[in-house]
C-alpha cells in the first residue's frame, strides 16, 4: 500500500491494538483510535483516544502539527483507573514552550520553558505520538545514533500517570532503513527507527514503523515492562 499524505490523501484514521504475552499467550492491553487531517495552510491535526486497561488509562490528545511533523500547540487529558486525574495544553514557539496545566492533586500551573531554537518532539504518551520521535531526527546524518535535541514529554512516567506536566525527554534515535512489515491492516513499506533512553543506552526501548517520510503510525515494539506490541488493525485513507 503507498500513501503519500498530503499529496494523494488529505485524511488517514486508524486503529491500534495493544498485545503483550502473559502466560504464552497474546494479551490485549489497550487500543487507540487516531486521525491525521491534511490541511489547506499546511498545517496536519493529529488526534487520538488512547485506552490502555492494565494499568487502566484513558487519554485524549489533539495536536497542531507543522509539514515536517513538528507540534505547534498540544492538548492532552488523561483518566487513571476512571478517576481524571488533569489536562493540558501547550504552545510550541521558536525558542519557548508556554504551558497551562491542571492536575487534580496539584492545582492549575502556568510556566513557559526557554529553548535553544525549535522543539524537537513533544510526546503524550499515546503510542502514536511515541513515533513523533522521529521528527526530531536529522535525516542527513541516517547513519548514526543521534541524541535528540528538544523532546519532551507530558508525564515523565513511563505509563504517563502522572501531569499532564512538560518534563524533558533525554532520547536518542538510530535509523534502521525502509522495511516491509505486515499488519493485520496491511503489508506498507515502512521507515524503520529504534528509539533509546538515552545516548548511552546500548539496547532500544521501542522500535518504531512509520509511513516513509511521514510521522504516521504503523506499528512499535516495546520491551521491558511493556512487552507489548502495538498492531495495525485498521488503516483508511481519503
Amino acid at each position: 500500500m503507498n500513501i503519500e499524505p498530503g499529496i494523494s490523501c488529505t485524511q488517514i484514521d486508524l486503529r491500534i491494538r495493544f498485545v503483550t504475552q502473559k502466560n504464552g499467550a497474546d494479551v490485549v492491553r489497550g487500543e487507540e483510535v487516531v486521525s491525521y487531517d491534511w490541511n489547506q495552510d499546511g498545517l496536519i491535526t493529529y488526534r487520538a483516544i488512547s485506552r490502555s486497561f492494565d494499568p487502566k488509562i484513558t487519554r485524549d490528545a489533539v495536536y497542531t502539527l507543522d509539514k515536517d511533523y513538528r507540534p505547534r500547540d498540544a492538548y492532552t487529558r488523561i483518566q487513571v483507573n476512571g478517576v481524571y486525574e488533569g489536562a493540558g495544553w501547550f504552545r510550541f514557539d521558536d525558542g519557548a514552550i508556554h504551558t497551562t496545566t491542571h492536575n487534580r492533586l496539584a492545582g492549575e500551573r502556568h510556566g513557559t520553558t526557554p529553548i535553544d531554537g525549535k522543539v524537537g518532539a513533544f510526546c503524550a504518551h499515546p503510542v502514536s505520538t511515541d513515533v513523533m520521535f522521529a521528527a526530531a531526527f536529522d535525516h542527513a546524518r541516517k547513519g548514526e545514533k543521534q541524541a535528540l535535541k528538544n523532546v519532551f514529554l507530558s508525564s515523565p512516567d513511563p505509563f504517563g500517570r502522572t501531569g499532564p506536566e512538560l518534563a524533558p525527554a533525554h532520547s536518542a534515535m538510530t535509523y534502521a532503513g525502509r522495511e516491509v512489515v505486515t499488519t493485520p491492516a496491511g503489508t506498507f513499506e515502512t521507515d524503520h527507527y529504534q528509539l533509546f533512553s538515552t545516548e548511552k543506552a546500548e539496547q532500544p526501548i521501542e522500535y518504531l514503523w512509520v509511513l516513509p517520510g511521514t510521522c504516521v503510525f504503523i506499528q512499535a515494539r516495546a520491551g521491558g515492562g511493556f512487552n507489548t506490541k502495538y498492531e495495525l488493525v485498521d488503516l483508511k485513507a481519503g
